[in-house]
């Protein structure tokens, strides 16, 4: 059975303001009243309930009768939620297509979709995950002859995790790939995956922990340095003398190792 806080909490998420579900919860359990019930059973305020009604009657979950007082029918809770749910629906369809007729009428390079080779020096933070890991595979699927990495533990975990597959179309695409890693706590644990991932341009090298730095360089051309413990805070470069300042890092610390 659906609690008060439920119901109304799957009103708002159906559309209705937090006074408008409130108010035609406490409706719909008295089928027919007035002002002074409504507002007693839904326990908001007297005035607001006079605010509120006629957005009600306007999503069609209620309806005024004349009357002195004047009564309030409402739309059983069922079909509501029925009216409600296909009318999110087709706000939905109808979102969706503008959307796409939307990306359908901007070009890659307008404006702030300007690419790399526009603008050959950025600097660039990432703060979202989200945006980071759709870097890093962007970066992964369009790299042409190397990707080095220096991991942490969880970055390299998400390597063979969730990269695994753009990783595996980089080396069958001829991608030298070197990774230098944190020594793996149960290196029993992670051992399947590097073996589904064996192929002649992978090298991984390991480190005790921690990584003095995690970074990622594409090509000679871009790098990835993490700034934090997370894997946000990201910064992004192509300016030349980044990539070369962590070229020139990664290369002695692979050859130490």
């Amino acid at each position: 059975m659906f609690q008060d806080d439920e119901c109304v909490e799957t009103l708002m998420g159906l559309g209705l303001t937090l006074l408008q579900a409130k108010t035609y919860l406490g409706l719909a359990k008295l089928g027919v009243a007035d002002v002074k019930s409504i507002s007693k059973v839904s326990k908001v305020a007297r005035q607001d309930v006079y605010r509120v009604t006629p957005n009600l009657q306007k999503w069609g979950l209620a309806e005024k009768i004349i009357s002195t007082p004047t009564l309030y029918r409402a739309i059983p809770l069922k079909k509501g939620l029925s009216a409600l749910l296909q009318q999110k629906a087709e706000e939905n369809a109808e979102l969706k297509e503008k959307t796409s007729n939307l990306i359908a009428a901007f070009d890659d390079n307008f404006s702030v979709g300007m690419t790399i080779k526009e603008n050959p020096a950025e600097f660039i933070i990432t703060s979202e995950k989200t945006l980071f890991r759709k870097r890093i595979t962007e970066s992964t699927l369009a790299a042409q002859t190397s990707k080095d990495a220096i991991l942490n533990t969880e970055g390299f975990n998400s390597m063979l995790f969730n990269g695994k597959q753009d990783l595996k179309s980089a080396l069958k695409k001829g991608v030298t790939v070197r990774v230098i890693a944190e020594e793996p706590e149960n290196p029993q644990a992670i051992e399947g995956m590097i073996t589904d991932l064996e192929h002649p341009l992978l090298n991984i090298k390991y480190i005790p922990p921690p990584a003095p730095i995690c970074l990622m360089i594409f090509d000679d051309k871009e790098v990835h340095l993490r700034m934090s413990e997370g894997a946000v805070p990201s910064f992004w470069s192509n300016n030349p003398n980044i990539v070369s300042l962590s070229r020139r890092y990664f290369n002695e610390l692979w050859n130490q190792i």
